[in-house]
C-alpha cells in the first residue's frame, strides 16, 4: 500500500521522493526538545525569523536547507512553506515522495503529466483534505478515477487537460460520486470549483449539462480544443436558468472548430463576462467579433486583439 517507507524518517522527506538526506548537525548542538515540551523562547524566536528567511526559498532550496541541522530539518517541513507543491512530469512518484507531500498538507497540488496511479492518488486525497487546486493535466483516466469517492476533497481548481481516456460517461462518474453509504450523492464533491480546465477533451453536451447542474460557483472555464462542442453548445451554457450564465467570466473556446458566428449571438447573454478567447475558431469572422464587442462595451470597456480575443479592460 503506498505510503511511508518503513524506517523514514518522521520530519525529513523532499516531496520529490529523494528526501534530506544525512543530517549534518552543528559542531555543538543543543539537544533537541521532547515534542510534549514548549520550544524555549529564545528558540522560538529564531524559529519565526528563519521563517521568514525560508519564505524566499525555492523548494528545492529549502530540501537542501533541511540537511544542516535537526532544527532546520523540523523548521523547513513547516506547511507554510509548502502551499504548492509542483510535481510535474514526474516520471517516478514513490511512497517517500507521497508521504512528505502529506506532512506538509498543500493547498495546491500539481502531479500534471506524471505516472500517479489511482491507488497513490486515492491515498493522497483521503490525507490531503485541506487541498483547493489539483492540476491532473496528461493523466490517465485509471489515477483521476481516485476523485469519484466520498473522500475527494472540496477543490476550486481541478485541471483535467489532456487527460487519457476521459470522455462524457467517465465525467458523469466524477460528478456523481457515491456517499459513504455507497448512495449516489446528490451535492457534488465538485460544488465548490470555481476553475474547470478541460482543453482537448473528447466530451459533448452531455459534460456541459453535467457542469450547469453542479458547478454553480463555476467562473473560469477552459473548453480549449473539445471538438464536439457546437454553436449548440453554447447556447446550452447560456441558456435562461442555466447557473453558468451568471457565474462565468472567463470562457476558454481555443480551436473549437465547429463554433460558427451563430455562437457569439449566445455569449451577450453572460452578465459577468470579462474574458472570451476564440483563436483558431476557424468558422469565427473577425466581424463577428467586433460586433460582440460593441454589444459588450455597453457594460464596461473591452478590447480585441488581432487573434480573436476578447478582454475586459480593469
Amino acid at each position: 500500500m503506498c505510503g511511508p517507507r518503513a524506517g523514514s524518517r518522521g520530519g525529513g522527506g523532499c516531496p520529490c521522493g529523494r528526501g534530506p538526506g544525512p543530517l549534518l548537525s552543528p559542531s555543538t548542538p543543543a539537544p533537541s526538545p521532547s515534542p510534549s515540551s514548549p520550544l524555549p523562547e529564545d528558540q522560538m524566536m529564531q524559529r519565526h525569523l528563519w521563517l521568514l528567511v525560508f519564505r524566499y526559498l525555492s523548494q528545492k532550496e529549502l530540501c537542501v536547507c533541511m540537511r544542516v541541522c535537526r532544527a532546520w530539518c523540523k523548521w523547513c517541513c513547516d506547511k507554510r512553506l509548502w502551499t504548492q507543491i509542483n510535481l510535474s512530469r514526474c516520471k517516478s512518484i514513490t511512497p517517500l515522495a507521497l508521504s512528505s507531500i502529506s506532512r506538509r498538507l498543500p493547498v495546491s497540488l500539481d502531479l500534471s503529466w506524471s505516472n500517479i496511479s489511482r491507488k497513490q492518488l486515492t491515498w493522497l486525497v483521503n490525507r490531503l483534505t485541506g487541498l483547493k487546486d489539483l492540476f491532473l493535466s496528461g493523466c490517465s483516466w485509471s489515477a483521476i478515477s481516485a476523485l469519484s469517492t466520498h473522500s475527494c476533497p472540496l477543490l476550486r481548481t481541478l485541471d483535467l487537460r489532456w487527460a487519457e481516456g476521459l470522455r462524457d460517461a467517465q465525467m458523469r462518474e466524477l460528478f456523481c460520486s457515491p456517499d459513504k453509504q455507497g448512495q449516489l450523492d446528490n451535492r457534488s464533491k465538485l460544488r465548490n470549483v470555481t476553475d474547470f480546465r478541460l482543453s482537448g477533451l473528447d466530451i459533448s453536451d452531455v459534460t456541459l449539462r453535467l457542469i450547469i447542474r453542479h458547478m454553480p460557483l463555476l467562473s473560469r472555464l477552459d473548453l480549449s480544443h473539445c471538438s464536439h462542442l457546437s454553436d449548440h453548445s453554447l447556447n446550452l451554457l447560456t441558456a435562461v436558468g442555466s447557473s453558468t450564465r451568471n457565474s462565468l467570466s472567463d470562457l476558454q473556446l481555443e480551436g473549437c472548430n465547429q463554433l460558427t458566428d451563430e455562437c457569439l449571438l449566445y455569449l451577450r447573454r453572460i452578465s459577468n463576462i470579462s474574458r472570451v478567447n476564440l483563436r483558431n475558431c476557424k468558422h469565427i469572422s473577425r466581424a463577428a467579433c467586433e460586433t460582440l464587442l460593441s454589444d459588450l462595451s455597453v457594460c464596461g470597456l473591452f478590447c480585441l486583439s488581432d487573434d480573436k480575443e476578447i478582454s475586459k479592460i480593469s
